[in-house]
């Protein structure tokens, strides 16, 4: 058996499974040092606006979320979904409206891809 080296971290699943279909996704992001600047209207406004535009212009459906202080959970599913790339762009969009300075998410991502309807209940 052969292996494999993945630097830092092992690579998204995205590239694993964009071939299946319309994988679900459940997704965790963190501010840099869990500063707590995500829970206001103007952070969550923005990730429904994100949100609208990648459902009408992508096809990306964003189920299930939760907007914490220091955090956010999401499922997202999508016909043609590049997850890391999405990500990236969410992040940018979010990161537009905090009022943060320096360095505003801590790197990377956590994914899981659902495996069954039980799964996102």
């Amino acid at each position: 058996m052969s292996q494999h080296h993945f630097g830092r971290r092992p690579p998204h699943l995205d590239f694993v499974f964009q071939r299946i279909g319309f994988p679900v996704w459940f997704v965790t992001f963190n501010t840099a040092k869990r500063v707590p600047w995500l829970a206001c209207s103007a952070v969550h406004q923005a990730f429904i606006g994100f949100s609208c535009r990648a459902h009408h212009e992508h096809f990306v459906e964003v189920g299930r979320y939760v907007i914490m202080p220091d955090h956010v959970h999401l499922f997202v599913s999508g016909r043609d979904l590049l997850l890391g790339r999405w990500i990236k762009m969410l992040k940018q969009s979010l990161a537009k409206v905090g009022s943060v300075r320096g360095t505003v998410w801590q790197e990377g991502f956590f994914d899981h891809l659902l495996r069954s309807t039980e799964s996102y209940s």
